[in-house]
């Protein structure tokens, strides 16, 4: 069951989009197995899938074209936030 879910939301997410092999494997390997422990510690309504789900979903934004200004200009101010995001739940892989 818990295989089911994770593989839904990774999917959901990269649906229809481009993304770079690197980050596509990333995904399907590394976040699969943080959401997969995080959904069977933690559970769906949790704090700590919910910021797994929001760094996921922003990883996948910033490596989307960028055609205007304003989205650039976001993409600059999130990018040392979304790291900081990405190293402190990797560390719970021991990555």
């Amino acid at each position: 069951m818990y295989k089911a879910v994770v593989s839904g939301y990774i999917d959901r997410h990269k649906k229809n989009r481009y993304l770079p092999p690197l980050i596509a494997r990333f995904l399907d390997t590394h976040w699969r197995s943080l959401l997969l422990l995080t959904y069977a510690g933690e559970g769906e309504d949790s704090r700590q899938w919910c910021d797994a789900i929001k760094t996921m979903e922003d990883m996948i934004w910033s490596v989307q074209i960028k055609e205007d200004a304003e989205h650039r200009h976001r993409l600059f101010e999130m990018l040392p936030g979304l790291y900081q995001r990405l190293h402190e739940e990797l560390k719970l892989l021991g990555l």
